[in-house]
Formats: structure tokens, C-alpha cells, sequence
């Protein structure tokens, strides 16, 4: 039985069987540019058209309104600055988007700020779901364009996107929908829904890394962002990638042939693994972050109190489970998530958020052997209840406030801490509950036990890219299998 568990799809999902040999049959018979004239390009060319009308057909689009792509962050990008550039020209300066967007779409409005675009971004409530309302009150007769996704990478919170559509399209405005994470699982008819732009990644449903699509209704103002071919309609030039656009529509046709039977299967994984973590921290101790009626089937969102993140990160993975703390694309720095903070939680779920996510390969054979590997890894972790974390976070957020309001007061993080401290063993003492004494640790969060330092080290190499000063030569407290 393996004992490693990819419980990270949402990150990238493993490539299907099927799709790998659609490709390799591709990447042996056709040799030729799909853009010249003799047999071996036209051949090329046939290739690419089956796979548009396939996907055409189940998207409910026209062929010529979708768009080849390397994946979902071009087609972000090319959607919202190729239709904000567009309609500069009819004096149309404002985009609106929301605070838990992915970096994609985040990153192109940074920047068309910088071209002189005003940007608006429309903050979301604790489940991550933006207002209709607060859309309504954003738009203005000067906005070029809205972008606000469909399904939430990083808690799985679905936007209402038919409202906002609607309201978008009374004024006249385009309306882009990053769906790259909702493909696959949440039925998606472009014949109906009031959307203008939608973008798409093959890897998240089985497919290759490295290619997409971006839906253009027709009659949207475009501009491509790249020039020097006539590929895609003028829109996108450069020799297309033939094998990946088959293995993209080959996966398209899996995931739309049995979606809803693998949207059940999947919100069955993730129920069963939320209940066996709150079996084993405690129901007090766990919290799900996200909307609990409007998301994706497959990922769920969980802070851990009294962990932080990146020591659970580690601890998973010595344990042979991978997960992460949000967006791939971000998940190898030290920030803490953009998305969690937009809507606002406490401190301690902000700093203890894990994203597990699930797909094809996951059994729930599997769930209860990763479960019962969590509940040895926990074994000698004594827990402080989500309370006293709370109480912790507002004790300490008094003090910063005090001394704010006094600057005479130097404060200290050894003052700061000893004052927390305090309180927490006050109430403590009155209420019972367990609180773990966590020593100084090093940043990865390993025991500088002899035997240990050396896979410490090895594993701070890995993850940080250099050995850490000094890791290893602290403290932490760690479960007792690893004592």
C-alpha cells in the first residue's frame, strides 16, 4: 500500500492515463505546424479543431470563441488587460475585482494601476463571498471591465457569479470569471451564463501543465497581448501546442462525462476527512474556513489551534501527506494568505490554515490511513481550545493598542509575551483546558534531538532553499514519537 497521500489537487492534479496516451498517439503521428499548408500541417490543424469543437460543445460556446492559452494565468491575464486596454479607447478607466482573487488576476490589475486604471477591490464577509449589493454600489459609467472568479482556490467558496453577470451586463460592462478551480466539478453553460470572459487550466481536471483556454464571447473588446502570428484568430500568436491541446480536450470529456458522479465522490472525501480531524484534535479545536453551502466539492480549508502552519506543513509531509497553505503560486513563502485575511478571521486561523484538497487516486481506504498517521503525529500534542486562542490574540492586540496610545511605553516582545502568558494561565486555571508549553523552535519546527538535526537540516535545505542558521539547536514541542 503507498504511503505517501497527494491530498493537494487543487495545487495541480495528477495526469490521467487516458490523457497521457491521447498525447504520446499525438506526439508520434503529427509532425507538422499546425499553420502550414501541406498534408503533415494540415493534419496538425485537424487536431486542434476537433479538440475546439469538443470543448466548444461542452462549455456551450462557438468554437471560435475560445481561445488556446499556456494555462490559467495567461488567460487571466490576456482577458483583463486585453479587454481594459480595449476599452481605454472608449474612455473606460475602472476595474473592479475582489480581495481573494487569485494573484493573477490580482497582479494584472496591480499593474494596469500602474498604467493609470483605477481599481476597485470589493472586500468579501468571513466566508469569502463577495456582496451582489457591493457590486451593484462599485459600478460606474467609466468601468472597463469586472473579474471576480467563480470557485475560491484556497477555501472553495463559489462566487455568485449569475447575479453579478446580470448586473454587469444591464450596464454594458464585460464581465470576466476566473474558473480555472471550479472546471470539473461545477456544470458551466457559457450559452446561458451573463458572462464575457472565462478562463480555464487543463491541470486541474487530469489534463497537462502548460495549457488552457480563455472563453471570448463574441463582440467583446479585445486586445492581445502578444503580436507576430495569425494562430487563434490574431488573438494569440505562437505555434500551438498540438499533444497538449489534445490531452486538454481529452480530459474535458472525462470530467464532463462524469462530474456529478465524481462531485459526490469528492464531497464525500472531504466530509469524512473533516470528521476524523475533528475526531482526533477535537471539534473545539478544528475550524473549517469558508462558506459551508456555497463551495467546491473538493477542497476544504482547516485551521488547527495552537499549531502554525508551516510546523504542520512539515509534520504532513515527514508523514507522508501533502497538502498546503493556499496557492501554489504563493505557497512557498512565509506570507500568510491573502484570502483568509481578506475576510477577516481570527488570528489563530490565519496562522494555522491548512488547504487539503482532493481527486483522482484518493479512496477513502486512503483517508483513514492518512487519518490514523494524524492521529499518531498528534498523540503527544495537548491542544489549547479555540478560547483560549481567542483570548490570547485579544489579550495581545490590548497590549499593542496600549502602548500605541502611550508611546513612553517601549514595548517588547518579552513583555508582550509574559503579560499573554499570564492571562492565558488565569483563565486557565478557571476553565481547565490543556495548554501545550511550546518551547523556542527553529523554523522548520524539527527537535534538535542528535538523531534528528541532521533530517532537520536536510529538510530546511529542501523547503528554504539554504540551510537556516542555527536550525536544529532549538527547542520545540513535538509529538512523542518524534521525542
Amino acid at each position: 500500500m503507498n504511503d505517501r497521500h497527494y491530498f493537494d489537487h487543487a495545487a495541480s492534479s495528477p495526469l490521467h492515463p487516458d490523457v497521457a496516451e491521447t498525447m504520446l498517439e499525438v506526439m508520434r503521428e503529427t509532425v507538422g505546424n499546425a499553420s502550414s499548408m501541406h498534408a503533415f500541417g494540415r493534419a496538425a490543424r485537424q487536431r486542434i479543431n476537433r479538440a475546439r469543437d469538443l470543448i466548444a460543445e461542452g462549455l456551450g460556446c462557438e468554437p471560435g470563441e475560445l481561445m488556446f492559452t499556456s494555462g490559467g494565468t495567461e488567460s487571466d491575464n490576456a482577458a483583463i488587460a486585453g479587454t481594459a486596454r480595449a476599452r481605454r479607447k472608449q474612455g473606460k478607466t475602472h476595474i473592479i475585482t475582489s480581495a481573494v482573487e487569485h494573484h493573477a488576476v490580482l497582479h494584472t490589475c496591480d499593474a494596469l494601476e500602474q498604467e493609470g486604471f483605477r481599481v476597485t477591490r470589493l472586500p468579501v464577509d468571513e466566508t469569502g463571498r463577495v456582496s451582489v449589493d457591493d457590486v451593484r454600489e462599485a459600478l460606474t459609467p467609466d468601468t472597463a471591465v469586472v473579474t471576480i472568479m467563480h470557485g475560491n482556490n484556497e477555501v472553495g467558496t463559489i462566487q455568485p457569479i449569475e447575479e453579478i453577470g446580470e448586473l454587469t451586463r444591464a450596464a454594458g460592462v464585460p464581465f470576466h470569471v476566473d474558473a480555472v478551480q471550479s472546471l470539473g466539478t461545477e456544470p458551466i453553460d457559457l450559452g446561458r451564463l451573463p458572462v464575457d470572459l472565462m478562463s480555464f487550466s487543463a491541470h486541474k481536471i487530469n489534463g497537462p501543465q502548460g495549457v488552457g483556454a480563455l472563453y471570448i464571447a463574441r463582440g467583446t473588446p479585445f486586445e492581445p497581448l502578444l503580436h507576430g502570428g495569425n494562430q487563434e484568430r490574431k488573438r494569440r500568436p505562437g505555434t500551438e501546442n498540438v499533444a497538449a491541446i489534445a490531452g486538454f480536450a481529452r480530459a474535458f470529456e472525462r470530467c464532463v462525462n462524469e462530474r456529478e458522479t465524481k462531485k459526490l465522490f469528492l464531497d464525500k472525501l472531504r466530509s469524512t476527512w473533516i470528521e476524523r480531524l475533528a475526531a482526533i484534535a477535537g471539534e473545539d479545536r478544528i475550524a473549517v474556513n469558508g462558506n459551508p453551502l456555497h463551495r467546491l466539492p473538493h477542497i476544504a480549508n482547516i485551521s488547527f489551534a495552537g499549531l502554525d502552519t508551516e510546523t504542520l506543513l512539515m509534520n504532513l509531509d515527514l508523514a507522508g501527506v501533502a497538502a498546503s497553505s493556499g496557492s501554489a503560486c504563493t505557497s512557498g513563502s512565509l506570507e500568510r494568505s491573502h484570502v483568509l485575511k481578506a475576510m477577516n478571521l481570527p488570528r489563530w486561523r490565519l496562522e494555522s490554515a491548512v488547504r487539503f484538497s482532493f481527486g483522482l487516486g484518493n479512496t477513502m481506504e486512503e483517508i483513514e490511513l492518512a487519518a490514523q498517521k494524524l492521529k499518531r503525529f498528534c498523540a503527544g500534542l495537548v491542544l489549547p481550545t479555540r478560547r483560549l486562542i481567542q483570548a490570547r490574540d485579544q489579550t495581545s492586540t490590548a497590549y499593542r493598542s496600549s502602548c500605541s496610545r502611550h508611546p513612553h511605553r517601549q514595548k517588547s516582545r518579552e513583555s508582550e509575551g509574559r503579560m499573554v502568558r499570564r492571562t492565558l494561565a488565569a483563565q486557565r486555571s478557571h476553565s481547565g483546558d490543556g495548554l501545550a508549553v511550546v518551547r523556542r523552535r527553529t523554523r522548520c519546527g524539527m527537535e534538535p534531538r542528535a538523531d534528528l538535526r541532521r533530517r532537520c537540516r536536510s529538510y530546511c535545505r529542501r523547503r528554504f532553499g539554504s540551510q537556516v542558521e542555527g536550525c536544529g539547536d532549538r527547542k520545540v514541542f513535538l509529538p512523542k514519537r518524534m521525542r
